[in-house]
């Protein structure tokens, strides 16, 4: 009986955290987890969108997240939606050259698209004033 209500109690708690889990990093970054997710994103992108490709074991990838973060959190941009892909995990090298006929050169790897077009790239570290500078060049 014990086994029974630890079991029923654990299943509970885990179908609770699978329906309130969110896709956003921390409210503003919405973390894209599937190929066909990717594909969708790369196609049907309409409004100002931010996408970061990162790898998991990359040192400036780690460096760009909270810089990446903290310009998705400013309140200034709240017209862009901000994505963050894991790009070796995804293939996007293959995605993106099939959907925009770009290259990935390297990671971390940022674009920033509105209405289907790429509009800046931004290929390894840089700063949070560059990362402004470049989406002030989105239309709202």
């Amino acid at each position: 009986m014990k086994n029974i209500i630890k079991y029923s109690i654990l299943y509970l708690i885990f179908a609770i955290s699978t329906i309130t889990a969110c896709p956003h990093d921390k409210d503003s970054i919405i973390t894209i987890t599937t190929q066909d997710q990717l594909k969708s994103l790369l196609a049907n992108s309409l409004g100002p969108s931010a996408i970061s490709f990162h790898m998991d074991r990359c040192s400036w990838c780690n460096k760009m997240h909270p810089i990446y973060e903290e310009v998705a959190n400013n309140k200034q941009f709240g017209h862009v939606t901000f994505y963050k892909v894991n790009g070796p995990t995804l293939k996007a090298e293959t995605h993106v050259k099939k959907a925009l006929h770009k290259q990935i050169p390297g990671y971390p790897y940022m674009i920033l698209m509105n209405q289907g077009k790429v509009v800046k790239e931004q290929i390894g570290g840089t700063s949070s004033r560059v990362i402004i500078q470049q989406l002030n060049s989105l239309s709202k």
